[in-house]
């Protein structure tokens, strides 16, 4: 007979809607399973009439992920820990990871709900996002999967950077001593433009606008990419060339947006 590997959502049972979790001396009373996937269940929770997400990190999942998020918490563009537990509930073991709800969800889905953000909102956002990165690198952790779908809005004003299980350290290169920022650091940073073009555009933009856009090479170009796709009104010539610079071959020859912040590399002291 031949064996296979059981997920861990077939092992482990979700939580019942209606139940009360203790997860470190707090109580939260699960309204609703809203999201999951084969080793991760993400539910909305309710503390005290406050709304929470609790988050379960089943067998497989990246364990240091509680500790990760705890440590980037204090910054004003990343999801608020709450707190996290290890233990057993119900006979199984679990790691809960409770954290500050996001009213409007997921921006991918608030876009696809509601439409492209305003051009202002936009870059606004993109700004958060790149803020967020900055204090993430220099903690000396990468995202590894910046998307609209891990970036969560609070407001027309606000977005918060969140899940943190899929980056890792940035690991001082030799090959890179002398640049300014680490390939996995500027990849986190493309990954904002990807966010960035998605919420300006309504939607994943086609592979023949994926096409054209990796081929410009001037304003000419840039313009009739615009006017062919009917996107003038949306994004200037000077914003799309910008844009198309954090796809550059080179990652040394990207744009570090000054919202950044100061460079992990030019840090001598801790990086608090």
């Amino acid at each position: 007979m031949e064996s296979y590997r059981r997920s861990p959502t077939s092992i482990v049972p979700r939580f019942p809607d209606g139940s009360t979790v203790k997860v470190d001396r707090r109580e939260v009373i699960i309204v609703k399973l809203i999201a999951s996937d084969w080793k991760t269940r993400v539910y909305r929770a309710v503390e005290c009439n406050e709304d929470r997400i609790l988050k379960e990190l089943l067998p497989g999942n990246n364990p240091d992920e509680c500790s990760r998020h705890e440590a980037l918490s204090g910054h004003p563009n990343i999801v608020r820990h709450i707190t996290h537990l290890r233990g057993n509930h119900d006979g199984h073991r679990r790691l809960l990871l409770l954290m500050e709800y996001a009213p409007f969800g997921d921006l991918r889905d608030a876009v696809r709900e509601f439409g492209p953000l305003r051009r202002q909102e936009a870059w606004n956002f993109f700004s958060q996002i790149v803020s967020a990165l900055g204090y993430m690198h220099r903690k000396g952790y990468a995202h590894g999967a910046v998307h609209p779908r891990n970036v969560f809005v609070f407001g027309s004003d606000l977005c918060k950077l969140g899940d943190f299980g899929n980056g890792g350290w940035v690991y001082d290169d030799p090959r890179h001593k002398y640049h300014k920022i680490a390939p996995i650091e500027s990849t986190d940073l493309q990954g904002a433009a990807d966010t960035l073009l998605f919420c300006l555009i309504g939607c994943w933009p086609p592979p023949s606008f994926w096409e054209r856009f990796m081929e410009i090479e001037n304003e000419a170009d840039a313009h009739w990419l615009l006017v062919d796709c009917g996107l003038k009104a949306v994004i200037s010539v000077d914003e799309l060339m910008y844009i198309r610079a954090f796809y550059d071959l080179r990652f040394t020859n990207r744009p570090i947006p000054e919202v950044y912040g100061p460079l992990r590399s030019s840090m001598e002291c801790d990086y608090d």
